[in-house]
């Protein structure tokens, strides 16, 4: 009881780590990205990562499973050392001892497959989420940027980003230019709320 109790508090402390501090990231990225180069690159990152986040919900629907089975195979798995444990002597006085031995066995064995499954089902799922949310949706961004900084409009421009630079550099780093701009703009709001409160 007391394993369950502590997996859960796992499961709910991850939960809220892994939920609220990437949604305030997305938030105030995407407002300033809004506030520099339009709606349009924050909505299209937005549907990517809602369409890439359903995707992944439907195939990740087998995990339940594999921690309910994983969840029922450590009952057993209890149940038959405990049993064991409460009847040693009459499993030593009947000479049990072989057929117990066989018995806990298939049930650690059964235990480790179930667990061996369910650990490589969740291994597939981390590639798999990683290469869709770190690489592809990396990609995603940087063509995007690199749209918007190859044919930008006059009021998407930061301030300290002349119009007149951006033909002259490659396309490669017309996003890196865009990039920078935005940030430089941020850290100058941050510096000046700085000095504000001297």
């Amino acid at each position: 009881m007391t394993v369950d109790v502590d997996k859960f508090s796992l499961c709910i402390t991850e939960l809220a780590s892994n939920l609220l501090k990437p949604t305030l990231d997305i938030l105030l990225y995407a407002t300033k990205l809004q506030t520099s180069v339009g709606p349009l690159i924050p909505l299209a990152m937005a549907s990517y990562l809602f369409s890439s986040g359903t995707a992944l919900t439907r195939l990740r629907r087998p995990a339940a499973e594999y921690t309910a089975a994983i969840q029922r195979r450590e009952g057993d798995y209890r149940f038959v050392t405990n049993r064991m444990v409460a009847h040693a002597e009459e499993i030593a006085f009947y000479d049990g001892v072989g057929r117990e031995k066989n018995y806990l066995q298939r049930i650690f064995g059964s235990l480790l497959g179930t667990i061996r499954r369910g650990s490589r089902f969740r291994h597939a799922m981390d590639i798999l989420d990683s290469v869709m949310a770190k690489y592809i949706a990396t990609a995603l961004g940087w063509m995007l940027l690199n749209r918007a900084a190859q044919v930008p409009p006059a009021s998407s421009l930061p301030p300290s980003l002349p119009p007149s630079l951006l033909p002259s550099f490659p396309s490669i780093l017309s996003p890196c230019l865009l990039l920078a701009g935005v940030l430089r703009a941020d850290c100058r709001d941050h510096l000046d709320v700085d000095r504000s409160r001297l």
